[in-house]
């Protein structure tokens, strides 16, 4: 069945058999559609922003105590009007309550008041306990500058974590992949590969880095340790990534080379073993 218009670049995600298909390059980028396999379009909102290379992460109920079904939060990515393009600096939340979708914007990053919001486009997110964790990505619409700072959004009390939200990682990181997964020794976030700069300009990073996950008060997630991986087997931008149930981690493809020259699609998968 079709969408409601076309998109590409966008965001599809799941929500038990229903798929929410969010902003993208084309006309769908203006719109959030509910899709289903049998019928194809259900529902269609527009977005605040429309927006392409953002994120798109779900919160299940249980862990939003003032919804009935799932939240949805999209982060950052960019846009362009008129020739000229611009990186979000923006989320958006959808929240279905009572039978009818809410929906909200929010600063990108922000801390306190008076704080400035960060433009962040091509960077991962990863849903942990309360939070949704912004890892890296580029600050600018050349995707010249790839940044180390992470973010937590913290989605029942509606702000961004200072405790658990201000950290960096150990280099900068675009088109990365981070991933949420269990080991014997806890729970972790992989972020591996991605765009990075050094001294000659963009390159790309050679290796990952691990964050170990620990219990804070309250019961609420921390991030407790930062710790240098050793080099992949192929070093790869803008690939993607699965956590099996033993803690494994499979990469898929993505681009390999000087990403200043656009890289080479590769076609081999590896297997990263905690």
């Amino acid at each position: 069945p079709p969408m409601s218009a076309a998109r590409c670049d966008h965001t599809a995600t799941d929500l038990d058999g229903t798929v929410m298909l969010a902003g993208g390059r084309g006309e769908g980028g203006l719109y959030w559609e509910l899709w289903e396999p049998g019928t194809g379009t259900v529902l269609v909102g527009l977005l605040k922003e429309p927006r392409w290379f953002h994120t798109a992460t779900v919160v299940p109920a249980m862990e939003s105590s003032d919804s009935d079904e799932s939240r949805i939060v999209l982060a950052g990515g960019e846009w362009e009007e008129g020739g000229t393009g611009v990186v979000r600096t923006t989320i958006e939340t959808l929240e279905h309550k009572g039978g009818q979708w809410a929906h909200s914007q929010h600063a990108m990053c922000m801390v306190g008041s008076t704080g400035t919001s960060a433009a962040r486009t091509l960077h991962a997110a990863v849903h942990l306990g309360d939070l949704v964790l912004i890892v890296g990505g580029y600050s600018d619409w050349e995707h010249l500058h790839p940044v180390n700072e992470m973010c937590g959004w913290d989605v029942d009390e509606n702000k961004w974590d200072v405790p658990r939200g201000l950290m960096h990682l150990l280099q900068p990181r675009a088109e990365a992949s981070s991933t949420l997964l269990n080991t014997v020794y806890g729970a972790a976030i992989l972020v591996a590969g991605g765009v990075t700069v050094d001294s000659d300009g963009l390159a790309v990073a050679a290796g990952g880095e691990w964050l170990a996950v620990v219990e804070g008060g309250d019961n609420k997630p921390v991030l407790d340790v930062i710790e240098p991986l050793g080099k992949m087997h192929i070093s790869r931008w803008g690939h993607e990534a699965v956590a099996m149930e033993d803690g494994r981690v499979f990469l898929f493809g993505g681009l390999s080379g000087d990403p200043a020259a656009g890289g080479t699609p590769v076609e081999y998968a590896e297997l990263f073993n905690p």
